[in-house]
């Protein structure tokens, strides 16, 4: 039978550590706000929009369908329900991604066709 040496489980094991001390972290800081009366705050596209400056359906189709936003919830899991996201984590995702979003329309003459020439 073929032994492994300790010390090439050794760093699997520091990232299984590291890995869960993080999410014990993350739950801590969670159970205390929920203690504490505050808890966490979700948005639905339309907030999100808002807080953007962009329209609902930008949000929808370009926004949040993109890989790595965070995952929605969806109140009792009803297919079809209004998706909602946790505040934190949507702003913690935008400031990392802000170079890579949707440009906020000027105001002005919304795109379409061109005007008619009278």
């Amino acid at each position: 039978m073929k032994t492994i040496s300790t010390t090439a489980q050794a760093p699997e094991s520091d990232r299984q550590d590291n890995l869960l001390n993080a999410v014990y972290e993350r739950l801590d800081s969670i159970d205390r706000r929920l203690a504490a009366g505050h808890a966490p705050s979700t948005w639905s596209v339309e907030d999100i929009a808002t807080w953007l400056g962009l329209s609902k359906y930008t949000v929808d189709q370009r926004v949040v369908a993109r890989p790595g936003f965070p995952e929605p919830i969806v109140p009792g899991g009803v297919r079809g329900g209004q998706k909602r996201w946790f505040a934190d984590e949507v702003t913690e995702w935008f400031r990392a991604n802000r170079g890579t979003l949707p440009k906020a329309r000027s105001s002005g003459r919304p795109r379409g066709r061109p005007r008619s020439a009278k």
